[in-house]
């Protein structure tokens, strides 16, 4: 497929794609609403709904509501449950624990009148299985099995330790906890999680948490990634009437009805990056993003610093946020970006050419799904960086931090891999530009991050060639249409 930009001065305004981070939280805190409700299931939808007008239309959150609504309709089927997460982490870990929660509610005695727990007899297992593709069987989910297996829950590997697909049984009798003879509702409900890997694994664990009879002690291990969407959940959980509280590297959850009254979903950040990559790469640009708010809690809103050293500024407007390319000679700061951004580079704004004095340097330890945008924006404006807190890329969707690499070369980019965790960038004087002689393909490796950040490259290089662009559907399925990217055969 052909991909180009005609258009490289840009005045438009946006409706972005509600937060698929915020939705797929919204629709755990409905599913255990639910599990404490009396009220008929399908009149509880219905009601719930009403409250939440709009969820995110990415594949992934859709595929989160069709698995947790088949959990709900099969949770007592005499034959085993398979539950295919295909490649969306986030819904791969957030089943998890939905489906150990069957347990871990049976073991408090908690499951409401409605449920099926009457339809158990003492000898039943119901066993789900849990899978994806198989990329995600390379994603590790060690941290959390570990954690529900303490917690009571029996949680089996079908293939390789470590790694989907995992199998969880769940009966009447009840999980028996690892460090004591007594069911859970007697033990100890402390837990720990290493979120090295992932902060999903915590935030599967404290959605549930206001469901079970004492709540949950949870201790977060390991290196602090992404701790941003560890609070995110945290305020959304605050938010429908739980009691959260999070010191340092505990966090207590008491036990709570979820209300879902105060629960609104914003427009997506990690979208808004790629609208920030497409005024850096443009010859100029006034862009109106309808309802994003700047003071969000949402990770990503830290792309606005980040860009600001990309000669992106953000001005907070009614109804929305509006970004514009700057123009003029100015020295990128270094200053109050909480060492996301430390760059120490002079940059000219006003015609093409970009001049490196020093190395910038982007850390994304707390923000890994802006990678792509910034990296690719660097690559545009031929700006050299350092790129630090890269570790966990290699278990997204697609190992990014190799896949830029590997694509970003094919315009005569250069790299240092410094280590694991960071790469230097170098950057050629010129870029080349897409001719039918010579053709600039790149691979997006079925990443919707990917796809996205070397499509919007074509302002710099003319056009680009990719395969399978419908990816971007995952979180931004009106991408190409918003960035009025034309797109065609070769």
């Amino acid at each position: 497929m052909l991909i180009y930009i005609k258009n490289r001065d840009i005045d438009t305004e946006i409706d972005l794609p509600l937060s698929k981070s915020e939705s797929n939280r919204a629709l755990m805190i409905m599913h255990y609403a639910k599990s404490q409700s009396a009220i008929d299931n399908e009149k509880l939808e219905v009601a719930l709904f009403s409250h939440i007008s709009n969820l995110s239309k990415s594949d992934d959150t859709i595929l989160l509501k069709q698995l947790l609504n088949k959990i709900n309709e099969q949770s007592m089927s005499s034959e085993m449950i398979e539950l295919d997460c295909a490649n969306a982490g986030t819904v791969f870990r957030f089943l998890m624990t939905a489906v150990a929660n069957l347990q871990l509610t049976i073991d408090n005695e908690q499951l409401t009148i409605e449920d099926n727990y009457n339809k158990f007899s003492d000898s039943q297992i119901f066993r789900f299985l849990l899978t994806g593709s198989e990329r995600m069987k390379s994603r590790p989910v060690d941290s959390l099995v570990d954690a529900l297996r303490n917690l009571g829950v029996t949680i089996e590997y079908t293939e390789r330790d470590g790694y989907p697909p995992v199998l969880i049984k769940v009966s009447k009798f009840g999980g028996q906890h690892p460090t004591c003879d007594s069911q859970f509702s007697t033990c100890n409900n402390r837990v720990e999680v290493s979120v090295a890997q992932s902060s999903q694994f915590a935030s599967s664990l404290l959605l549930a948490a206001p469901t079970w009879k004492d709540g949950l002690e949870l201790s977060l291990t390991g290196e602090l990634s992404s701790l941003p969407y560890i609070d995110m959940t945290i305020d959304m959980m605050r938010r429908c009437g739980i009691d959260v509280k999070r010191n340092d590297r505990t966090i207590i959850v008491k036990s709570g009805i979820y209300k879902i009254d105060n629960i609104s979903i914003e427009p997506d950040w990690s979208a808004a990056a790629f609208w920030y990559e497409m005024a850096a790469l443009s010859d100029s640009a006034n862009i109106f993003l309808k309802n994003l708010n700047i003071n969000s809690l949402q990770a990503d809103a830290v792309v606005m610093k980040i860009f600001d050293d990309l000669g992106v500024e953000t001005f907070s407007s009614d109804g929305g946020v509006v970004i514009r390319r700057s123009q003029g000679r100015r020295v990128a700061r270094s200053q109050g970006l909480k060492s996301i951004v430390n760059s120490q580079q002079l940059i000219n704004f006003t015609g093409q050419q970009i001049f490196n004095c020093q190395f910038s340097t982007f850390n994304f330890m707390d923000c890994p799904d802006l990678f792509p945008s910034v990296i690719a924006a660097c690559a545009g404006l031929k700006v050299n960086a350092t790129f630090t807190g890269l570790k966990n890329l290699s278990i997204k969707e697609s190992d990014r931090k190799i896949a830029m690499i590997n694509e970003l070369k094919k315009i005569n980019i250069s790299f240092d891999e410094i280590s694991e965790d960071v790469i230097r960038m170098r950057c050629p004087e010129t870029l080349p530009c897409f001719t039918e002689e010579n053709p600039i393909i790149f691979k997006n490796y079925g990443d919707h991050r990917i796809a996205m950040a070397l499509s919007i490259l074509s302002l710099k290089i003319g056009a680009i060639e990719m395969e399978n662009p419908e990816v971007v559907s995952k979180s931004y399925p009106g991408f190409f249409r918003d960035m009025k990217i034309k797109t065609g055969r070769t």
